[in-house]
């Protein structure tokens, strides 16, 4: 059975006291909908301590982006499909976007969700070639290749390492991922495979 540390009494209802006011109750409902740790749960007493607790910092210290509550400056349908367009054809944009997303948007990197200056800015620096990240060697994404269809386990190990390796933000495509990652993943792998020989 998966377990986590939930908040405190105390820490629960500090922010049970927050959402009496109705900007609050939108900025957290948006934050749980949103937010990747929170899996859309809205209960704070359900969610793990640390997700709640970075609400309350992010709102007490006046961080928690004002576009939270007001849709009308989200990103339009034009600039989200230009996004989404870069990421389909260049799959290297996948990892800086979703970084750039963890650095300035929350980790929200839905650019429906999105204001547009986020999104544009992005673009614009992308066009810039500023956030590009090495990519992994085409010898090395081969090699992750084979053995992710040699192996289920090798398969579920490389989820879980996506999923939960700070800064992979669970993309699973290696040719999306900077070159630290997939190197770090087939290290792992093969000393695991030393060992067990």
């Amino acid at each position: 059975e998966f377990r986590f540390e939930q908040a405190s009494q105390e820490v629960l209802d500090k922010l049970n006291n927050y959402k009496k006011c109705a900007k609050i109750q939108k900025e957290w409902n948006w934050y749980c909908a949103h937010r990747e740790r929170c899996y859309g749960i809205m209960d704070p007493a359900a969610l793990p301590a640390d997700a709640v607790e970075h609400f309350l910092v992010k709102h007490c210290s006046g961080d928690l982006p004002a576009w939270i509550a007001s849709p009308g400056k989200l990103a339009g349908r034009d600039l989200v499909e230009r996004l989404n367009s870069l990421q389909r054809r260049d799959h290297s944009a996948r990892w800086p976007w979703a970084h750039y997303c963890e650095q300035v948007a929350l980790g929200v990197r839905a650019p429906s969700q999105l204001p547009g200056s986020i999104a544009e800015r992005f673009l614009e620096e992308w066009g810039q070639g500023k956030h590009r990240a090495e990519q992994p060697a085409e010898d090395q994404v081969r090699e992750l290749d084979k053995l992710l269809k040699a192996s289920r386990k090798v398969q579920r190990s490389w989820n879980w390492f996506t999923n939960h390796r700070k800064g992979c933000y669970g993309i699973r495509n290696p040719r999306a991922l900077p070159a630290h990652f997939v190197e770090e993943f087939l290290a792992r792998h093969r000393s695991r495979a030393r060992i067990l020989l």
